[in-house]
């Protein structure tokens, strides 16, 4: 028997996402159209054909034309240019009630997890409790729908952070314990 070992390429976890990734052919359309609406929306002031503030009462509620591609309002404005610019608050609504969730979250997963006990199970029950709304039901029936858009997005991304930074803290004192006890 000869001594051939074969080499086999170590892939990264961004490498093997990448790979997988790109099998789904719906995923990488979901992925384009993400990003073109992304860029829209940070070039709106340059990509909008006008401003979406200014009347044009000589047009108010005209429909789809060559000039305005999606009609006007009742005050003459430019649909399509209000939806560009609109789309650049929502994104930064988005980013923002997420962001913020997301810190909210990895700060309760530590504390809950370093701490465990009481603590771990009051904040499981914070999250429960949050999981248990649903959002878009809330986003309905609260007046101040984009509060609580923001709110439940920024509150689901609170449990979905504070679970996963559990299991991560759980995972590395386990891993720590078994090295101090000689594994």
């Amino acid at each position: 028997m000869t001594g051939v070992v074969l080499r086999q390429k170590v892939r990264s976890p961004i490498g093997e996402f990448w790979r997988h990734f790109q099998r789904q052919k719906v995923a990488v359309v979901a992925a384009l159209v993400l990003l073109v609406l992304c860029l829209v929306a940070v070039f709106a002031p340059w990509v909008a054909p006008f401003d979406p503030t200014a009347a044009d009462y000589a047009n108010i509620l005209a429909g789809p034309s060559a000039d305005h591609w999606a009609g006007t309002d009742a005050f003459g404005r430019d649909v399509f240019s209000r939806i560009l610019f609109g789309a650049r608050i929502s994104l930064a609504v988005g980013f923002l009630s997420v962001s913020l969730g997301s810190t909210a979250g990895i700060l309760l997963g530590l504390v809950s997890g370093f701490h465990g006990g009481w603590v771990d199970s009051l904040a499981m029950r914070f999250c429960d409790v949050l999981l248990a709304f649903p959002g878009i039901l809330l986003a309905i029936a609260v007046p101040f729908g984009l509060a609580v858009v923001a709110g439940v997005g920024g509150g689901l991304a609170v449990t979905g952070a504070a679970i996963l930074t559990i299991a991560v803290v759980l995972v590395v004192m386990t891993r720590a314990l078994s090295r101090v006890m000689g594994d």
